[in-house]
């Protein structure tokens, strides 16, 4: 498989000169990557978490110009580009239409310093570590929902808007695909509550806000299919913003 358009942390490298006529990765499915604890006097292990690992690409690359000097210097760009120094920022590649992932580069494998002299053309293989799925590059968005069918094939991790219209000594609480947040603190009209559940995170009106989330708070996912969805009054709306995730 060749990759003519892809974008890496909005860069577009192949505008920049990196061609890639074989390109593995892209489509493969992550392996699964099990923590285990072992408990004394017990020959079987506890699988205490079981999650799909990195998927490891790699891109044959190929970069050309008309000259010596024009081929280092556009080498030089494209490693400034494709550092490991960068983290993982977000790739698109023409081939997942609409989709996304997160990537980080392993860096560029050539010592500019002893390339032949005059040489106007190289080739190599470029490596990357991707997260184990990819996802929509555009937010979907749901509002007060009855329900969400989640149409990806992997579980996503909603970030959860409640915007309050009235005062709710008691608090609130929501109910998706089974799954319920509970806020038990005093809410006041106006006040904006928002629940990341990939991050387990809260914070109310921009502060972190843990002292009034119950201890038994769940952070809803949304599961492949139909998720019902419930909230504990009409006095505050609930915006649900998520990402499908493919394989």
């Amino acid at each position: 498989m060749s990759v003519a358009t892809k974008y890496f942390n909005g860069v577009e490298l192949g505008a920049a000169g990196l061609v890639t006529p074989r390109v593995s990765g892209v489509f493969s499915m992550a392996g699964e990557d099990i923590a285990r604890s072992l408990v004394p006097g017990l020959d079987m292990p506890s699988d205490v978490d079981v999650r799909g690992s990195l998927v490891r690409m790699r891109w044959g690359c190929v970069v050309s110009d008309t000259t010596h000097s024009a081929l280092v210097a556009k080498l030089a760009t494209l490693k400034g580009y494709l550092s490991p120094r960068l983290g993982w920022k977000v790739l698109t590649v023409q081939n997942r239409t609409g989709q996304q992932t997160m990537a980080r580069c392993l860096g560029l494998p050539i010592d500019l310093d002893v390339l032949p002299y005059l040489i106007t053309v190289v080739e190599f293989d470029l490596e990357w570590d991707r997260l184990p799925y990819w996802e929509d590059a555009t937010v979907q968005t749901a509002t007060n929902p009855g329900s969400v069918t989640n149409t990806g094939q992997l579980p996503t991790f909603p970030t959860y808007t409640c915007t309050v219209a009235a005062t709710l000594s008691s608090g609130l609480w929501f109910t998706v695909g089974g799954q319920t947040f509970v806020y038990t603190g005093a809410l006041a009209n106006t006040d904006v509550l928002v629940v990341e559940s990939g991050l387990k995170d809260v914070t109310l009106n921009g502060a972190r806000a843990f002292a009034g989330t119950s201890a038994a708070a769940e952070f809803p996912r949304l599961h492949v299919g139909v998720n019902a969805v419930e909230r504990s009054t009409t006095n505050f709306s609930l915006k649900i913003d998520y990402r499908r995730r493919y394989e």
